[in-house]
């Protein structure tokens, strides 16, 4: 069993984080939705997590979006990315590796979100960016 927690730390709600969206994935996975942890909030008393469930595209399409959040889909071609880009993983300047996640198109200079695969933490960056980690020149 583990150790109780008395005091909430970033590092104590990294791990609560990662463990409920891993349970939270089951759920999303019946009712055929993605789920995906964002910021929250803390303090030493308590710990406010955020959670996200999106829809995923039909199965199974012509052009192999299956398992790809409809609203990737969506803004994909916005940002100059295909919806095949979800999930797509690439290694910037720095040696680390990211893996596409979300499109925020509120965002103009750096609308594409990426988590960095090693610690999860997520970065933004620009289509010019993306599109040259990708190889794709621009």
């Amino acid at each position: 069993m583990a150790q109780p927690i008395t005091a909430f730390d970033r590092a104590t709600c990294r791990l609560i984080s990662q463990e409920a969206t891993a349970a939270l994935e089951a759920v999303a996975a019946k009712y055929g939705l993605s789920v995906t942890a964002g910021s929250g909030s803390f303090n030493p008393s308590a710990f406010t997590p955020k959670f996200t469930f999106s829809p995923m595209v039909a199965p199974a399409t012509a052009t192999g979006t299956t398992g790809i959040p409809k609203d990737f889909a969506d803004k994909a071609a916005l940002v100059g990315l295909l919806p095949t880009d979800y999930g797509k993983v690439f290694t910037s300047g720095s040696s680390k590796k990211f893996k596409i996640d979300s499109i925020n198109l509120r965002s103009t200079k750096y609308p594409i979100m990426a988590t960095e695969i090693r610690t999860g933490k997520t970065y933004k960056f620009s289509e010019f960016m993306i599109k040259m980690y990708l190889g794709r020149g621009v």
